[in-house]
Order: C-alpha cells, then structure tokens, then sequence
C-alpha cells in the first residue's frame, strides 16, 4: 500500500507478533466491530470527490497552489493489495491530478505514470515553488515503480523523482534504486535547484527470508536544466538492525536550509519516536527522542518562519499532563538549536486511540493535524463502531484552543494529506473503503479521494447520515 503503515495494519501486525524483533508490543486498544453509519461534523461545507477503478486506488498527497489555488493530488490507481510483501501490485499506474478549488471532477486534468513493462507505480509526494504573478512552474514529484522508466529496475521498488508542468502535459522522469524496495515518503526544494526526497526501504525479501527490515533513507538531488543526479555525499541511509520508519520531513524552501526528519526506531537504545536535524550537506546535528515506546510515531513536521519546528506524532505516552485515551495526537514546538528541546508540548485525543499522518500551517500561523481515531472528538457521537475515522485539528499558534472536524464512512477512512490556502479552506486527501463524500458512490477496494471543508467553527456538532 501507498501508507507507509495503516492504523488498522499496526494493530493487525502487533497482534500477530509480525513487528521485527526487540519490539515490546504495548497494549493496544480492541479491533472495533462493524455498525453501518456514515456522518460528520455538522456546520461545515463540505465539498469533495471520490476517484478510482474497481480495483485499489489511493490519493497519497496534495498540493495547493497559493496564488491561483489549483489543487493537485497524487496517488496511483488499478493497483491490488494482499498479494505480495511490497504494495500495490499488479498493474497500479501513478497519477497526479489537478482541480479546480471547487474540486469539479469535470474539470479535472490526469498525469498517468504507466511503467514501459506495465508494472506497478505510485506517486508518493508533490511540490512546487511557484513566483507570483508567473502562470507556469514545475510541480515535483516522488514516487516507486516496480517496473522500467527507461533503465532497468534495480530491486523490487526502485525510487522515481521528476518533474511536470502546471499543466501536466509533459513529464521528465528519472529512475534510482538498490536491490532493496525503496518508498520515498516526502519531498522538499531546497532553493538552489536541489530536490530531498525522504523515506525507508521496505522489508526486504530476497526469496523465502527477511534480509532486512524497513530502513530508512534521506537523498539530495540537483537538477540542472533537464537533467537529475545525486548531490555529493547523498543519499544518507539509517542501516539498523531494527524495523526504522521515516514518515515526516520538512526544510525551508531556501539555499542552505537544514533538513529536519522525524518517524520512530522499533528497538535499541533509541527506541520511540524522533526527531533528527541534518545539515545541508546531510551531517546529523541533533538527534532528540520524542517517547522511548516502540509503537508511538512521529509522523510530520513543519518548519515555521523563527525556523522552530513543529513536530506532530501519535503516543502512548505521558508528557506531564496525563494520557487523555489509548495512544493521543501530540504536537510540539521545538527549538532549531539546543538539541531541539521543546518549548512547548500539548497533547489531544478521544478515550479511544488516534494515528497522526500530517499537519500543516496556514499564514496567521493555526495549526492543522490529520490523522485516524478510533474514538470520538464530539461527545453527542459514540465511538466509532466501523474502521477508523478521519480527525482533522485546528490548533491556534500556540497549540492551544483546538477545535475540530471529524467524518466517517462505513469502511475503514485513511487521510494522508492535508493542505490549506489563503482563505482558510482546508484541503485533505487519502484513501476510503467506503462512502466518504455524500452523493459520490464508493467503488469498491480503495477509493482515493479528495475534500475541501470551510469551517464556521469548529465543534459545532456532529451528526449521522
């Protein structure tokens, strides 16, 4: 799948004792059963689409334009899961989409990704630097293919990076990779011309036996004109003998901006969640832990104009002001010196359990997370009896007054996206296995999907469909 680890397959692996070794499984909360009920939280327009095949199709990021606000969304579809250890499988095609701020389908333009021997490929993550008042730019992407874009697979998943235009009518593809499966997770520009793309490899299976588990990796490319190459002393590679994961990584889009990263360490003396900086010629600086538990994650970061970080991650753990449920959403403010010390730490979350996947910010500054609950952030809703939700939170600068958008559909809800322009609309994308969005019909598998909601407030209340 194109997630780097579902909420629902954490728990199914933990249960199973699939997580690699040295990793102590902590209690976790009861899979939740099946009910039938769709809603969401009431006052907000909510706007959106669903997009797929019959097939598996996931959306796995999105960008928005901040001049024109032209939304683009990346994911694959056609794809099939359940059948080997790396997914998708079968003849999944990558794709990036553009749509309108409204999100009309019928305005929609399609970049298809199509492997010369017709093998899967997902689009992982988008981005682009446009100048005001200049129509054209480059939207960067990353990507993995199990096929060939013009040189020869070197593993399982090789790592794509290129480029489109705005108006995806052309691409410039290029293709790198070990005999290991590779998932790029994140991409940033640096400024300069340079491209850091960050993620793990999967496990590696070379036949009947794990050689390796998931391992993380940080690679710096520089491009000139239309070509793409390695910058010097890149790529960085974690190489542990644990399962390792590096969901989250953000930089400012500036010549030599460091590079913060974040994802969570299975075992060993650095068990937990992190958070490292690098340097811009990729020398670590800091490495703070964020939780010494195996199974909290850090999951995404933002690097804010004082260049303090926002750190954004789900946790069993107790930072000093009690646990609110089962595993919480904690944001922090760290400091970009003093071994990233935080300045300040606030914790959310249901009675239940909740899975951060992003955050972002907008120009005054409000903080936005995404993830899964298995709970409810409105006490006028029960708990949620289907698969897990989406939780979407507001937070104002500090951390503090945080208010809320909840929606679910019958089946498991999976956000891996969130983005928000210059009129306070938030854009989120990801993938559903049921009706997410009212009035568009659910395909069937996994459906990507995209929604815009405009708050009049947030925590107005909630209701079922």
């Amino acid at each position: 799948m194109s997630v780097y680890l579902s909420f629902r397959t954490l728990l199914a692996a933990t249960a199973a004792g699939t997580l690699a070794a040295g990793c102590s499984p902590e209690e976790l909360p009861a899979a939740p059963t099946h009910g039938g009920f769709e809603w969401s939280t009431q006052g907000w327009s909510l706007v959106g689409t669903h997009f797929g095949t019959y097939q598996h199709d996931e959306a796995t990021d999105l960008w928005v334009h901040p001049y024109s606000g032209a939304v683009y969304v990346s994911g694959y579809e056609n794809g099939s899961l359940g059948q080997s250890a790396v997914e998708p499988s079968g003849n999944a095609d990558g794709l990036i989409i553009s749509l309108p701020s409204n999100l009309d389908w019928q305005q929609a333009k399609v970049l298809k990704f199509e492997s010369y021997d017709g093998k899967a490929e997902v689009i992982e993550a988008i981005s682009a630097k446009p100048v005001q008042g200049q129509e054209t730019f480059d939207l960067y992407f990353a990507g993995r293919t199990a096929g060939t874009f013009g040189t020869a697979n070197a593993g399982q998943f090789d790592t794509l990076v290129g480029w489109t235009n705005h108006g995806l009518s052309s691409k410039r593809v290029f293709q790198f990779g070990t005999e290991r499966p590779q998932h790029p997770r994140r991409l940033a520009l640096d400024g300069r011309g340079g491209i850091v793309v960050s993620g793990y490899d999967d496990i590696y299976i070379p036949s009947n036996y794990v050689e390796t588990w998931e391992d993380p990796f940080v690679m710096k490319l520089q491009r000139s004109n239309d070509t793409l190459a390695h910058a010097t002393g890149w790529p960085l590679q974690f190489s542990t003998p644990f399962t390792d994961t590096l969901p989250g990584m953000a930089m400012k889009t500036e010549a030599n901006a460091p590079i913060y990263i974040t994802g969570a360490n299975a075992a060993g003396s650095g068990r937990g969640m992190f958070v490292k900086k690098l340097r811009p010629d990729g020398s670590l600086e800091w490495t703070a832990q964020q939780s010494p538990i195996s199974l909290d994650m850090g999951a995404a970061l933002h690097v804010l104009p004082d260049n303090t970080v926002l750190f954004a991650g789900s946790s069993y753990a107790d930072f000093g002001q009690g646990t609110i449920g089962e595993q919480d959403v904690v944001v922090r403010r760290l400091r970009p010196d003093n071994n990233g010390q935080p300045i300040w730490t606030k914790t959310y979350g249901t009675t239940s359990s909740e899975w951060v996947t992003d955050l972002t910010v907008d120009a005054d500054g409000n903080i936005y997370v995404v993830g899964q609950t298995l709970g409810s952030f409105d006490p006028n809703i029960p708990p949620s009896l289907e698969e897990s939700d989406i939780f979407l939170l507001k937070l104002a600068p500090d951390g503090t007054s945080p208010q809320y958008f909840q929606i679910g559909s019958p089946g498991e809800d999976y956000p891996a996206s969130v983005a928000v322009n210059g009129n306070g609309d938030i854009f989120v994308a990801g993938y559903t296995t049921g009706t997410l969005i009212p009035g568009k019909p659910y395909k069937a598998g996994r459906d990507g999907f995209v929604f815009r909601v405009t708050p009049p407030g947030f925590g107005t209340g909630s209701t079922r469909q």
